[in-house]
């Protein structure tokens, strides 16, 4: 055994439970198994996030609801989980903005409001205050991702560079909103460096924290 299989430390369960998910098993080598393995049993280990089902009406109207693979209580629970929230309300309206942006882009179906959701789950947060946050963030990355397909599309100079120039407004955007939710999440602390060289050239660095209320 190289020092490499020892560090993912697997144990022969670990491996028969990953076996019958890893295609080819028999003809890898020993090493890449157990990486395979590891990684498998990683994915396990994440968070299961909240899936829903769009469907369209005659008229147009989107119905989202319960997937229709997943069982009423867990997606109840999930959905509720995901958007850190108990309010029905709360939740309605960040589902039916994510409906309606996703539709004026002609991107309203399943796959794609899932996977904001997962989006959404995984910035983790806290309250609503970092739920609508974290709503506003998957949809703008959304439309930066759309922008950049629509430069790389582009039959001219003058749409390339205005829809690059939209993709790295709202880049920026995403950022500022990332900064934002790190800052509500850490409850609003700021460090700020001072650096002062004395005599002979040592730089000293202090730290000076700034408290704020958090969402």
């Amino acid at each position: 055994m190289n020092d490499h299989t020892k560090a993912l430390a697997l144990t022969d369960d670990d491996r028969a439970l990953a076996r019958p998910h890893i295609p080819g098993w028999d003809d890898l080598t020993g090493t890449r198994r157990d990486e395979l393995a590891a990684q498998w049993l990683r994915k396990e280990g994440r968070p299961t996030r909240a899936k829903v089902s769009i469907t369209f009406g005659e008229n147009g109207v989107a119905t989202v609801d319960a997937p229709v693979d997943a069982d009423k209580a867990s997606y109840s629970v999930t959905i509720y989980e995901a958007f850190a929230t108990k309010s029905g309300d709360f939740l309605a309206s960040r589902l039916m903005e994510m409906t309606q942006f996703l539709a004026a882009h002609g991107s309203a179906n399943s796959d794609q409001i899932n996977g904001m959701l997962a989006f959404i789950g995984g910035c983790n947060p806290e309250n609503e205050h970092q739920a609508g946050l974290a709503t506003q963030m998957a949809l703008t990355q959304f439309a930066a991702n759309k922008a950049l397909a629509r430069a790389g599309s582009a039959d001219d100079l003058e749409k390339f560079n205005a829809f690059m120039n939209a993709a790295t407004k709202l880049s920026r955007t995403f950022v500022m909103q990332t900064e934002a939710l790190a800052k509500l999440q850490r409850g609003g602390v700021q460090t700020v460096k001072h650096i002062t060289v004395n005599e002979g050239g040592q730089a000293v660095v202090a730290d000076t924290f700034h408290h704020g209320k958090g969402g």
